[in-house]
């Protein structure tokens, strides 16, 4: 509930851009579908997950913006090599929330304008763990630092509207083990302006 709640304050908080002094044509407001990949120790016990991820950012010069990424990556299901003793089952999720800073470059291809980019960025990682043991579920949750860099492309198709594609390395300083990840995703984004 209080993700549902995080989630409709920053939608609603749109309409404020133009109150706050911001410059809307440098605001852009999108969404990703993608599938988390587990990467190290955490591929050892998990398998992918289907991610979900919605981001805004404001272009503060030609090349750079600064911007905020809340994503969910949903069911990592445990292996079944995992699936010892009375474990019959398990899973985890993870909740991000990132600022970031994107360099990017715009060209044209195919007559359409294009832009590429590299980002980084670094914020909360918030996990949580079930473990079946024979139909007793227990649960744990920690929320850690993290970071994350990628890359992407992202192509114009109507005026304001783009999509395209990235891939993001996540790695998390979990109490356990590094937690690390791949993400490719397909994205969409909407300039307000």
């Amino acid at each position: 509930m209080k993700k549902t709640l995080i989630l409709s304050a920053l939608l609603l908080s749109l309409p404020s851009v133009s109150r706050a002094g911001l410059d809307a044509s440098k605001v852009a407001v999108g969404g990703g579908l993608g599938y988390s990949i587990p990467t190290g120790n955490f591929h050892d016990t998990n398998k992918g997950s289907p991610s979900l991820a919605i981001s805004g950012e404001y272009k503060i010069a030609e090349r750079y913006a600064l911007g905020l990424e809340m994503a969910y990556n949903y069911d990592y299901s445990i292996k079944d090599s995992q699936k010892v003793g009375s474990i019959t089952d398990g899973k985890n999720k993870i909740w991000q929330l990132t600022p970031f800073v994107r360099g990017m470059k715009q060209f044209t291809l195919y007559g359409k304008n294009a832009t590429g980019y590299c980002l980084v960025g670094m914020g909360v990682y918030s996990m949580k763990s079930e473990l079946d043991y024979s139909g007793t579920v227990t649960s744990d949750s920690q929320s850690k630092f993290g970071w994350n860099a990628g890359a992407g492309l992202m192509l114009e198709v109507a005026p304001r509207w783009s999509v395209g594609l990235d891939l993001r390395y996540h790695n998390i300083n979990t109490d356990t083990y590094n937690t690390s990840f791949l993400t490719p995703t397909l994205r969409a984004s909407y300039r307000l302006k």
